[in-house]
């Protein structure tokens, strides 16, 4: 189980701050083993394992936020540990055949890529980090947010660009410059969108569009990957871009935990230590 010590006896998964939102990897938490031919025997296994982790964890820290990969669907070992579920969502792009990934887009995707190329865009694919944060810190001031970067995100795109395990997408338009672009990072099995944006003047929508397709391409061709996560928005505007890109809609699960105190909050404390009664009469 990868989680990292964010504070005193606090684990999870440190963040980018932008515009004081938080950009983390969503694919920490528990690494489970390959499954067994029967799913029983896999249930049986993975459940014994995610009792122990979750038992172990909530041992060492005080505070516990983190987010499972959409592989992991048993919560019931952290929620009998104490801990509590929420809900997230990815979309899941089948790269086996590029093909049939470009037609399950909508015909509006498809023609805002088509617009971009017509429109002179091109897709530099060795985009930098100071690119996608010029980009993320325009889409920001349109919204008339604060634009702050902390030291992570240059360690670590350092880090994975040494071990060739990322890559920047950038839209750019006929003079060179920087319209819209993508940071996408990936492992030996599929590649995950973590961020993009446009310009402080941008308001091409293909840009972007073309930028994801490309790296969509990319790892299909390129790396030879069969699938791509283009992470769902909570905001409703951001979902249904990325729902026009014909992904399969894939629940994931944060869990968090808190340990009770008296000092900060009786009324929780009771309520918790009233759950766990009850679960003990239970089993």
């Amino acid at each position: 189980m990868v989680v990292e010590i964010v504070g005193r006896k606090a684990a999870g998964h440190s963040d980018f701050t932008i515009g004081g939102c938080s950009v983390n990897c969503p694919y920490l938490g528990v690494v489970p083993p390959s499954p067994s031919r029967k799913h029983l025997t896999t249930l049986t296994q993975h459940r014994d394992i995610l009792n122990s982790l979750a038992c172990h964890v909530r041992d060492q820290f005080d505070s516990i936020d983190c987010r499972m990969g959409p592989n992991v669907t048993d919560m019931q070992p952290f929620m009998w540990a104490g801990y509590s579920t929420s809900l997230r969502y990815t979309y899941r792009i089948d790269l086996s055949d590029l093909g049939v990934a470009w037609s399950n887009m909508t015909d509006k995707r498809r023609n805002d890529i088509r617009k971009a190329e017509r429109d002179g865009f091109v897709i530099d694919d060795q985009g930098s980090m100071r690119d996608i944060l010029f980009l993320l810190k325009g889409t920001l001031q349109r919204k008339g947010q604060a634009a702050r970067f902390n030291e992570l995100a240059d360690s670590r795109d350092q880090m994975l660009r040494a071990d060739n395990q990322c890559r920047a997408f950038v839209a750019r338009d006929c003079s060179g410059q920087a319209v819209a672009g993508i940071y996408m990072v990936w492992d030996e099995k599929c590649a995950y969108y973590l961020w993009g944006g446009y310009g402080i003047t941008a308001a091409h929508r293909g840009a972007g569009a073309l930028a994801i397709w490309e790296a969509i391409r990319y790892v299909g061709n390129t790396l030879r990957l069969q699938q791509f996560n283009l992470l769902a928005s909570e905001v409703r505007r951001i979902e249904r871009f990325m729902r026009d890109f014909g992904g399969y809609l894939t629940p994931a699960f944060i869990v968090s935990y808190e340990r009770p105190s008296f000092s900060k909050d009786p009324q929780k404390v009771m309520w918790r230590l009233k759950a766990m009664v009850r679960r003990e009469r239970t089993y």
